[in-house]
């Protein structure tokens, strides 16, 4: 469409700016969304995901567990995003996580390299079925279905064998 005054295309609408808290601000940035954000919540964000992902290498080289258990809570509860986006950047995190944190610990000899290859086959296939399954139930449905599984293996390792 052309203005009929000026005979030009009009401008295009820039979205405004997000209101200024954190869940608005860290799916605009997740998202990459082409609206202007303030560079202060940009790096608010850039902090928050950095500090994430500190804590998760940190519990994840201590106690081997993958970060995901503290990854997928606080993107789901604290940033807003949906349990498949969380657990999908959780996965993605954990590829440098585990990588990092294996090739340590085998340094102190404490891998158990046949182990790992069986395990591994498994993983992979359980991995494609695991991720399909996750893409076929509802948000709500999974993100209870994870909060179960936490909270079993949390009792298990209190209570012990």
């Amino acid at each position: 469409q052309r203005d009929a005054q000026t005979n030009r295309s009009p401008k295009p609408r820039l979205h405004s700016p997000p209101t200024p808290n954190l869940q608005a601000m860290i799916n605009g940035y997740c998202f990459m969304q082409a609206r202007q954000v303030d560079v202060r919540w940009k790096m608010l964000a850039t902090l928050a995901l950095a500090g994430l992902g500190l804590v998760a290498g940190v519990l994840s080289g201590l106690l081997g567990i993958g970060g995901g258990s503290i990854m997928v809570p606080v993107l789901a509860l604290a940033l807003g995003y949906s349990m498949q986006l969380a657990i999908g950047t959780s996965l993605a995190v954990i590829i440098p996580i585990a990588l990092v944190g294996a090739l340590t610990h085998h340094m102190h000899a404490s891998v158990d390299l046949n182990a790992t290859l069986l395990m591994a086959v498994g993983a992979i296939i359980g991995a494609v079925v695991g991720a399909e399954l996750a893409h076929a139930i509802s948000a709500e449905v999974l993100m209870r279905i994870f909060g179960i599984v936490l909270l079993l293996v949390s009792i298990k390792m209190i209570v012990g064998h």
